[in-house]
Parts: structure tokens; sequence; C-alpha cells
């Protein structure tokens, strides 16, 4: 699912609508990412149109907690 979403879902598109690079890039990247079910679904002006309404947010706060260093949860 993962693959799946960074197909879609990549730096190369991010960055080519709104501009960002580098770290800023990255946590855009990990803060916004979409969902498996709406990348499924979603044409490319879906994907865009979410890509450009979620850097609207980001850019009203452009740094939402770091969760880059969270550890995911181990299943037991």
């Amino acid at each position: 699912m993962n693959n799946f979403i960074d197909e879609k879902f990549n730096r190369t598109l991010v960055s080519k609508y709104t501009g960002l690079k580098g770290d800023k890039l990255e946590l855009f990247m990990i803060n916004y990412r979409p969902s498996y079910y709406f990348v499924y679904g979603a044409s490319e002006y879906d994907l865009v149109s979410y890509i450009k309404m979620a850097y609207i947010r980001f850019m009203k706060n452009p740094y939402p907690e770091d969760v880059s260093s969270l550890k995911p949860i181990e299943k037991p």
C-alpha cells in the first residue's frame, strides 16, 4: 500500500505544485500524506487539488508537529 501511495504522491509532483524543497518538502509530505483509499480512487486532478489545498493549510502553519522521528506501533 505504501509503495502505491509513494508512486502517486511523490516528491516531484508535490514540489511541482507547491515549490517546496528540502526539509520543508519532507515535512509537508509526512504531515499531509493522503490515505491509500483516497489515492486509489483519485484522478490526477483530484491528487493535485488535494496537494494544493494541503499546501494552503501548511502555509498557515508551516511547522506542524514533526512526526518523522516517531516509530511505528509494533503489533503484539
